[in-house]
């Protein structure tokens, strides 16, 4: 994750772009090629231990989340992002923040799910994104696991 960045522009929906250090050169590794959709104002990384994934808000209200995946068909060899989800918050989100999860020091971990002794390692190595909008709204986007979700 040192090497790569996401870039958001009006037109061109988001690009996931990399430094490659031995050209000292940067380049559009992926992009999100949709057309006819809504100009977006806001992008962040999603960290879920190894799994790294890519959350965009847009001008409608939604909050979009992308995957790099080259050896997937859609991708098209991963000059693709894959859509895999899109949540509509009913506002414009214009603000990211990654925070670090899990326990710090003697603090308790507090959640909204109850977290056993053996989640609590793969809970460390997460973020969670924080976003804020336009009217004031603050939220958080933060992976789950299975179990949890269901």
């Amino acid at each position: 994750m040192r090497n790569l960045a996401i870039a958001c522009d009006m037109h061109d929906s988001m690009s996931l772009i990399r430094f490659q250090e031995q050209f000292k050169a940067l380049s559009v590794a992926s992009r999100d090629d949709r057309t006819d959709v809504p100009s977006p104002m806001a992008a962040q990384f999603l960290v879920d231990n190894s799994h790294l994934a890519f959350l965009m808000s847009d001008e409608a209200g939604n909050i979009c989340l992308f995957n790099y995946m080259p050896e997937t068909q859609e991708s098209n060899g991963g000059e693709r992002l894959v859509l895999r989800g899109v949540l509509n918050v009913g506002t414009n989100v214009n603000a990211w923040l990654r925070v670090k999860g899990g326990r710090h020091h003697d603090q308790r971990h507090t959640s909204l799910f109850s977290v056993s002794p053996l989640d609590v390692k793969s809970i460390t190595q997460q973020q969670t994104c924080v976003w804020a909008s336009l009217d004031g709204s603050v939220g958080i986007v933060r992976p789950i696991s299975e179990r949890q979700f269901r």
